[in-house]
């Protein structure tokens, strides 16, 4: 699951508590545990890791069979499209070798960054044309979140605050 790249981690837990509730009203679910802001430890050699960020989340599903597994990618996939518009839920079975992540995958580059934005939702909706092709996403569309901060260093010093204590306490807010 990945919301918009400035989205909070706490939007991020609530659309994952919203997906488990989903999960467990379905039977074909066996157990699940869910991953917010990284992907789920590696317990195999996957090639397609997501970038940790507040706004990525990752469930990890068992069902009894592969009957089971089917029905519930497809409800999911159905509840996704109506009920969590705007969250780009991408359902897919563990992938172990290539090809992994998205079937067609295009990067595009330009001089600058609004001109790549440009040309990749013209792509995008190139693409979202194309009847063998569905969840059409684009992972770098938001601009990411950014901070300014201005520090009066000389209340600073009287405080006997330091850069490197305002880097740490920074570093710990947004990194944990």
């Amino acid at each position: 699951m990945t919301e918009r790249a400035n989205a909070s981690i706490g939007k991020t837990t609530a659309d994952i508590d919203r997906l488990e509730a989903f999960i467990a009203a379905n039977d074909e679910a066996v157990f699940w545990t869910s991953y917010i802001g990284r992907g789920a430890p590696r317990f195999v050699l996957a090639l397609d890791l997501p970038t940790p960020g507040p706004h990525m989340g990752q469930i990890l599903i068992q069902t009894s069979d592969l009957a089971a597994r089917d029905r519930l990618q497809a409800k999911l996939r159905g509840f996704a499209e109506t009920e969590m518009i705007g969250t780009d839920i991408y359902v897919k079975t563990l992938e172990l070798g290539p090809p992994v992540g998205r079937p067609v995958q295009y990067r595009v580059s330009a001089k600058s960054v609004p001109e790549a934005r440009d040309a990749a939702r013209g792509l995008a909706a190139i693409l979202a044309a194309e009847p063998k092709l569905d969840s059409v996403a684009m992972d770098w569309n938001e601009p990411a979140r950014m901070i300014r901060l201005v520090v009066n260093m000389d209340k600073a010093r009287q405080l006997g605050i330091t850069n490197e204590d305002i880097s740490s306490a920074l570093a710990a807010v947004f990194s944990g």
